[in-house]
């Protein structure tokens, strides 16, 4: 059995099922046609899920923190300003206090980004043609991520 926890990411979850996968296939194989189960056709209609578009691995900041956060889980998020990509490779909802006035959705203090319902703290950030690094230190060389 594999847990998703709330801040499982994609690469992860992935290795988890190859692992638990890849050992129940050899413990299968291992026992010959034995340990193979009995075959059943397919019952229902099958479904297949529509593809993900660059669209969907956008970051849009009127969501709420939690949606954002679930979408920044996916490993493949971005964010586009002027014309440049800032990828966001972790992140988590938080309880961060702001003024009374705290401007639009997508206004940055620090490593914290106002969403449509909560605060989203960036932890680790890709700038593009850029090495991942810690959110603060990029928060420190580039303070006017807003919208």
């Amino acid at each position: 059995m594999v847990t998703i926890g709330p801040d499982t990411d994609l690469a992860r979850l992935r290795a988890e099922l190859v692992e638990v996968g890849s050992s129940l296939l050899v413990e299968s194989l291992a026992r010959g046609l034995a340990g193979l189960p009995t075959p059943h056709p397919q019952e229902g209609e099958p479904t297949i899920a529509a593809k993900l578009t660059p669209e969907d691995l956008r970051l849009h900041w009127e969501e709420g923190a939690v949606q954002l956060h679930r979408v920044v889980r996916l490993d493949r998020v971005d964010h586009i300003r002027g014309g440049r990509r800032l990828g966001i490779l972790k992140a988590v909802p938080s309880d961060r206090a702001w003024p009374e006035d705290p401007g639009p959705p997508g206004t940055l203090a620090g490593t914290s980004v106002l969403t449509g319902a909560g605060t989203l703290e960036l932890q680790q950030v890709q700038p593009e043609s850029r090495a991942p690094m810690p959110a603060e230190d990029w928060a420190r060389r580039c303070a006017t991520f807003a919208r």
